[in-house]
């Protein structure tokens, strides 16, 4: 069970694999904070193109350790128009390869890899992008997906 926070702003906790279910595809981002420069760009991209997605009958769901207040505002301030999901633990980090080390100013630490993932409807990954650029990470995805 993960606490999923949708677009209405409502907190529902639900199986990551009954909202993958209800799409052929789904691109799952991990992005490493709300309400950040980053973050926010990739974001806006997605909520951007979230309509040639839902053509294409492929859903988007963010994740990130923030929590779902964090979530929640982080919608509204931003507009997004697809779920996120909380990830505290990075145990669906991990288990995607978006957990690991990085390094800043030359002092590593473990964290979020910002990674974009397409999946089927059963989870199972068909392509991934690893610490991908925050810039252009939604266009790339949604262009692979047009040419599969």
């Amino acid at each position: 069970m993960y606490n999923i926070v949708f677009p209405d702003l409502e907190v529902k906790n639900d199986t990551l694999e009954n909202v993958l279910s209800s799409k052929n595809f789904n691109v799952i981002y991990f992005y490493p904070k709300d309400n950040t420069p980053g973050c926010s760009i990739q974001a806006k991209e997605f909520t951007e193109l979230i309509n040639d997605f839902e053509e294409l009958n492929v859903g988007v769901i963010g994740v990130s350790k923030d929590d779902e207040q964090s979530h929640k505002k982080f919608i509204k301030n931003k507009g997004i128009n697809f779920p996120l999901l909380s990830d505290k633990d990075f145990e669906l980090h991990k288990k995607y390869g978006a957990y690991g080390e990085k390094s800043i100013f030359g002092k590593k630490y473990m964290g979020t890899m910002r990674s974009v993932f397409l999946v089927n409807s059963k989870g199972d990954i068909i392509k991934s992008y690893i610490n991908i650029k925050a810039t252009g990470s939604g266009k790339k995805v949604l262009d692979f997906i047009k040419n599969m």
